[in-house]
């Protein structure tokens, strides 16, 4: 096993998302793919964080959301003015919705 030979090299490990990259290595005078990553709490990436077998879902299911406010600071919270939420769709975050902002909603 010295100097590793047969390792170093990208592999697959078999599992999905993220935790499918692997590296080879010799271990116990065998060559293994050795995962290189573990899972992780997910997040709007269009990637497998938890790997799980579906990607940017939220804890509960569903896609992930997150609230947002475009509105000038300090108005938030103001009269009718409230947050909406973006939700995560193919990686990315989508438009602002349901947020009121002052002078209407947008």
């Amino acid at each position: 096993d010295d100097g590793d030979p047969g390792g170093g090299l990208n592999c697959n490990t078999g599992e999905v998302g993220v935790c499918a990259a692997g590296r080879t290595a010799c271990l116990g005078g065998q060559v293994q793919c050795v995962q290189t990553n573990q899972p992780g709490p997910e997040i709007c990436d269009g990637l497998d964080n938890n790997c799980n077998g579906v990607a940017d879902e939220a804890a509960e299911g569903g896609p992930i959301v997150q609230q947002c406010y475009e509105g000038p600071e300090g108005t938030m919270g103001v009269g009718a003015c409230r947050h909406g939420q973006r939700t995560c769709a193919d990686g990315v975050f989508g438009a602002c919705e349901a947020q009121v902002l002052p002078g209407g909603v947008a």
